[in-house]
Order: C-alpha cells, then structure tokens, then sequence
C-alpha cells in the first residue's frame, strides 16, 4: 500500500504521513466491520486516510509544518514510470512548493486524480463529495498551481 503513503505525503506532508497512514489503517481495522461493500475497500480505505489527515491538520493549525519538499519529490517520484532523467529537478521543487500551498482538499483531489490515477467520478465517491465538487476543487487547485507555477508548466 505505498500508493496510501504517497497520498498521505501529498495530503498531509511527509513529516505527518507516517501517521496518517497508519491511523487509517487502524481506524479502517476498527471499522471494518460497518464496510458494507468489499470491493470498495481501497476507496473507503483512500477516504479514511484523506480524512484522518484532514483531521490531524485541523488540530494541529496552531503549528504551522513546513513540508519538506524533498522527501516529498522522492516519494512521489519513485512511482514506477517517474524516472525521466530530462526532467528538471528545480521544477519539481516548484512544484511540490506550489502543491504544499493548495488548501487540503484541492490537494487531496489533485493527489487522488493525479497521484492514484482515480477518474474524477471515483476521487468524488472515495471521498465521499459531489463530482461537481471534486471537479471544481481539481479547476481550482490546478487553476492556483499555474498561477504559481507560470502558464508554461501545463
């Protein structure tokens, strides 16, 4: 389940995604039994990490984390077909930057649809919002990273 990490890293951080990750696992162990649909477990799975790292940043807003984008670049390229030497490293730290700065759930959105490779309909469904909803946080994360990011990027 690296694929859960890497969403966590993207979610909440690398410095929380350890423990985001493993709360969901517990939390999804605990409610197990109220799974209803088997075949939904990953999804009901990506839905209980997104939230416990909603969670966990909404109590944690007094202390602001810093990301470290470099652990986060590292995670999020060691997925399998991510090894383009061409690509310019400096970019890729922009573009965590510009990623860490996405309020929550554009970032969980980006994360699923981009990162999890989820059609917009199952991002909704995983995490639980309207497919308009998830569409229009995705226009509007992707809308702040080419601001931040120059038009060029995309």
């Amino acid at each position: 389940m690296a694929d859960l990490h890497r969403l966590a890293i993207v979610v909440a951080g690398p410095d929380l995604a350890d423990d985001v990750t493993q709360n969901a696992f517990v939390a999804a162990w605990r409610e197990l039994p109220r799974l209803r649909d088997p075949n939904r477990f990953v999804p009901w799975l990506r839905r209980i990490l997104v939230n416990g790292a909603r969670d966990l940043q909404r109590r944690d807003r007094r202390r602001v984390r810093q990301i470290d984008l470099r652990a986060a670049a590292t995670a999020i390229d060691a997925r399998p077909g991510r090894s383009d030497p061409a690509f310019d490293v400096d970019r890729l730290t922009d573009v965590h930057r510009a990623l860490a700065s996405l309020p929550v759930e554009q970032r969980a959105v980006v994360g699923l649809h981009y990162l999890a490779d989820l059609t917009l309909p199952d991002v909704a469904a995983t995490l639980g919002i309207p497919e308009g909803t998830a569409k229009s946080r995705l226009n509007a994360g992707l809308g702040m990273l080419r601001r931040r990011l120059g038009s060029d990027a995309w």
